[in-house]
């Protein structure tokens, strides 16, 4: 039986895998998927426990993701200091403010999830200084995440 901890670690591992260019992305995605739902099971065992994963790669503003995490978990956390080393991290404590998100169930209905959408420190949700973002809904069939404004045709 894995730990929290171990299964994070895969979960990670495999995430990372998603940025290389010869894999299987739908069969890293259920193996994920099957993750997460061995995380949620463990977590269930847990008062008051969760799993946060933050993402440091793909994106311009990681880095600042990571130094807000950091900052929550220290003020959070009086004994903690971050020094790199990601075993520290086990145990603490961190507010999180929760927000729901439709996907496409693989039958092609529309489902909802609540995910952690911003770390604050637990001092900031106990005087409520927080807003709960709005569901965030698929785009229209047809309609794109992205806009393509920028090329030429």
């Amino acid at each position: 039986m894995n730990s929290l901890y171990e299964l994070n670690q895969a979960w990670q591992e495999l995430a990372n895998m998603l940025y290389q260019d010869d894999v299987d992305e739908q069969a890293i995605l259920d193996t994920l998927e099957s993750i997460e739902g061995e995380i949620e099971d463990k977590a269930d065992n847990y008062p008051n426990a969760a799993t946060y994963h933050q993402m440091l790669e793909g994106s311009d503003k990681a880095a600042g993701f990571l130094k807000g995490l950091m900052t929550s978990l220290e003020a959070s956390n009086p004994d903690f200091k971050w020094g790199w080393d990601e075993k520290k991290l086990v145990g603490l404590r961190c507010g999180a403010i929760f927000g729901e998100e439709e996907y496409e169930k693989f039958d092609g209905s529309v489902g909802t999830s609540c995910r952690v959408k911003f770390i604050r420190t637990i001092k900031s949700i106990q005087e409520g200084n927080f807003k709960v973002p709005e569901l965030k809904k698929l785009p229209v069939k047809g309609d794109s995440y992205e806009s393509f404004d920028y090329l030429p045709f």
